[in-house]
């Protein structure tokens, strides 16, 4: 069996916009990124690209 946790959506809720609030500007997101293109770069990738979007801001 495996023991990783499930990963998939959820409705947001309220609580989810403080939570994305209270950890705004702590580097969490850099972070992140950095540990991604470092594993990219380990398998030999060359180019990373993030997309996001902002379609929902309004409900966090």
């Amino acid at each position: 069996m495996n023991d990783r946790p499930r990963i998939g959506y959820r409705p947001a809720s309220p609580e989810d916009g403080r939570r994305i609030a209270a950890h705004r500007g702590l580097g969490v997101g850099s972070a992140l990124m950095e540990r991604a293109c470092a594993h990219g770069r380990r398998l030999g990738a060359r180019t990373a690209w993030l997309e996001t979007s902002n379609v929902n801001s309004k409900d966090l």
